[in-house]
């Protein structure tokens, strides 16, 4: 469940264009009893870097970015790679005890909106945050 905060814009689509949104004048309004609760970063799962790289084979030079997630627990070894959701784009990536990583050309994040919802999906499926470009090779 990913928690709705008061005042975030709205924004609708069609069926078959899911990914073209029209936001719409009005703000969302949470009443207060229903609006989220701060929640330590300790306590969630949460963007801990992203990273820039540069993949070299023989004669071919691949830029990457590579994101990771940490976790309160420990991911489960599980037979299937987890993956990572932003926007309309999937990504697969791995995990070691409390933390997940993912890997994607340089050219697909330069694509991606920032601040576009980040979810992670394996065993469990989960809203990690916002993606913040600004965050890469901090």
């Amino acid at each position: 469940m990913v928690p709705f905060e008061n005042g975030s814009s709205l924004a609708i689509s069609t069926f078959s264009r899911k990914f073209e949104l029209t936001t719409l004048p009005e703000k969302l309004f949470v009443p207060p009893e229903m609006r989220s609760k701060p929640v330590p970063e300790s306590a969630r799962m949460h963007i801990t870097s992203i990273l820039s790289g540069l993949i070299i084979t023989e004669t071919k030079r691949r830029p990457v970015v590579w994101i990771t997630i940490s976790s309160p627990f420990r991911f489960p070894i599980m037979n299937s790679s987890p993956t990572l959701e932003i926007w309309d784009k999937v990504f697969q990536g791995g995990t070691r005890g409390n933390e997940a990583s993912f890997m994607m050309g340089a050219d697909d994040f330069a694509q991606l909106k920032d601040g576009a919802q980040v979810i992670i999906n394996g065993w469990i499926r989960g809203a990690v945050g916002r993606l913040d470009k600004s965050m890469l090779d901090r």
